[in-house]
């Protein structure tokens, strides 16, 4: 079960002139400086001015910053939760849809990925521009480039098809598996697919092993499909410039990079 904050009382801020007007009219806690922006026994949602800035703070992080240049800056820190963004949207009437990655919804209803203490500009009501937004990086794959390289180790996965065929998919027990090395594939399994008998063996298992450890429910599984997948990935991540090709998205679409892990990975 997850919870989320209440917003149905927090008051839309439009710009500098609404926050400070906003902060002026909100009378402090007794014996502090806490001004709540909405119920005042919600204290961990407040308002206060620093300098010149108009700030909206919930529990620890600034969430939302007024400057009078009429500019906003919006920020979830590490807390990117429900609560946070549907405070955001409250007070500043900014969008944020996601996690992992968020996406910011621009003036113009095209979307561009959240970054921490990213800037907008009013330009109406509920209307805000982001300033020099951050465009999404795409992979795709080339297939052609693919299969090349899958006839360089076309003797290993011959070998990882008959193997699995040999064991059958429910056949890989506890036993079969336990002390095979994880390590190994980050360094040396394409090395050792292309050795001897024995050391494609030993990488069969590996790969079997992570198909087999990506089963979600009932009993451990290894299927052909998955660990024929598995062994793609890591091909593709010791390849990824040639069998990888990258795209800059310009139009405002929320896109997901299916490549973005082998990517990451050296």
């Amino acid at each position: 079960m997850s919870f989320s904050l209440d917003t149905r009382n927090v008051k839309y801020l439009q710009d500098y002139a609404a926050a400070l007007r906003h902060h002026d009219s909100i009378t402090p806690i007794r014996n502090s400086n806490t001004r709540p922006i909405a119920e005042r026994t919600k204290q961990h949602f407040n308002i206060r001015k620093h300098g010149d800035a108009i700030i909206v703070r919930l529990c620890y992080t600034d969430i939302v910053t007024y400057t009078p240049d009429n500019r906003v800056t919006i920020n979830m820190s590490y807390h990117s939760t429900i609560s946070t963004r549907a405070a955001i949207a409250a007070v500043a009437g900014v969008t944020i849809q996601g996690t992992n990655p968020a996406w910011v919804q621009d003036y113009d209803h095209k979307y561009y990925p959240y970054k921490d203490n990213m800037q907008l500009e009013v330009q109406g009501y509920r209307t805000l521009k982001i300033i020099d937004p951050t465009y999404p990086v795409i992979h795709t794959l080339n297939k052609k480039a693919m299969n090349a390289l899958r006839k360089d180790y076309a003797p290993f996965i011959q070998y990882l098809k008959g193997f699995i065929k040999l064991i059958g998919e429910d056949g890989f027990t506890d036993e079969l598996v336990e002390g095979v090395a994880w390590g190994m594939l980050h360094y040396r399994a394409l090395e050792l697919a292309t050795g001897t008998h024995d050391h494609m063996h030993e990488v069969a298992l590996v790969i079997a092993k992570e198909a087999r450890n990506r089963t979600r429910y009932g009993n451990p599984l290894v299927r052909l499909k998955d660990a024929l997948a598995c062994f793609d990935k890591h091909l593709i991540r010791a390849h990824k410039d040639t069998v990888l090709t990258r795209s800059t998205v310009t139009d405002g679409r929320m896109v997901k990079d299916r490549y973005a892990c082998a990517v990451a990975r050296t």
